[in-house]
């Protein structure tokens, strides 16, 4: 199987695959240059409401308007703990666990 997960817990991890000129995998013919200066301007945003605020324009274009790409498959993996038996488990986006806070509750 062969897939693809996110580099870090940052949207660009994927939008900047699709911005002309900013990534090395921009193996496409898409070029929307609204969507570009949207990832440009996100890039230089400090505040963290404005910048969420950027990149969902540029998921606009991309989901409503111009839908360069079509996945395919997305797979997922599911696992199982029993919340009253052990505390400290943390899931997160791109499914690292950290295992040292994994502790067994006392009874």
């Amino acid at each position: 199987r062969a897939g693809w997960i996110g580099d870090y817990a940052d949207p660009l991890t994927f939008l900047s695959i699709l911005s002309q000129g900013y990534s090395q995998f921009s193996s496409h013919n898409y070029s929307n240059p609204e969507y570009n200066e949207l990832i440009k301007k996100s890039d230089l945003e400090l505040d963290p409401i404005k910048r969420q605020d950027i990149l969902r324009q540029a998921e606009e274009i991309i989901i409503e308007k111009d839908f360069p790409i079509a996945p395919i498959y997305i797979y997922g993996n599911s696992y199982l703990f029993r919340n009253d038996k052990w505390t400290g488990w943390n899931t997160n986006i791109l499914e690292r666990f950290d295992l040292s806070q994994l502790k067994l509750k006392n009874k």
